[in-house]
């Protein structure tokens, strides 16, 4: 009697799982914000997004592997939104930082940006390498001219005078 028991309680357990839905990897891409999954004993897809998932109850009859899997796609998605890329260059050292969420525009004159750790922490490397390097020419630039300038003023020589 107990191997019978044993024996239907490991059938039952084959052909009922406790998560009815799980994630098809084949058919979902990380770029899209749809998910596909399968259910259980049946060829049937269904199709949700995270805010979907989020707002029913539709997450306890997912497996747990396939939660984690998505809610850390999911995070990764939002944390390459919030990255700021250089949107426009315009004349002068002055930049407009654009993410998928917001649009900040900056000076090199001022300093906004090296000021600004949250906005450098936020920024994609190589924008900062190339606004480091610009402002770098720029300074060389004013530099050199400010000391061209006082040379030019150390050698100023009194007019010559015509003796007659």
């Amino acid at each position: 009697m107990k191997i019978l028991k044993k024996w239907w309680y490991s059938v039952e357990k084959v052909f009922s799982p406790p998560y009815i839905y799980t994630l098809d990897k084949d058919l979902t891409k990380k770029n899209s914000n749809q998910w596909y999954f399968k259910e259980f004993g049946t060829h049937t897809y269904v199709k949700k997004t995270w805010e979907q998932m989020l707002r029913s109850n539709f997450l306890s009859k997912v497996k747990p592997d396939d939660i984690s899997y998505i809610s850390y796609i999911e995070a990764h998605k939002v944390m390459t939104s919030s990255v700021y890329h250089i949107s426009e260059e315009k004349r002068g050292g002055f930049y407009n930082l654009k993410s998928e969420i917001k649009n900040e525009p900056i000076s090199i004159h001022e300093h906004d940006f090296i000021k600004n750790r949250e906005l450098i922490s936020k920024t994609d490397p190589f924008d900062i390498l190339q606004i480091a390097y610009k402002a770098g020419v720029m300074r060389g630039k004013n530099l050199s001219s400010s000391i061209v300038k006082q040379e030019a003023h150390a050698k100023k020589t009194p007019p010559l005078r015509i003796v007659k």
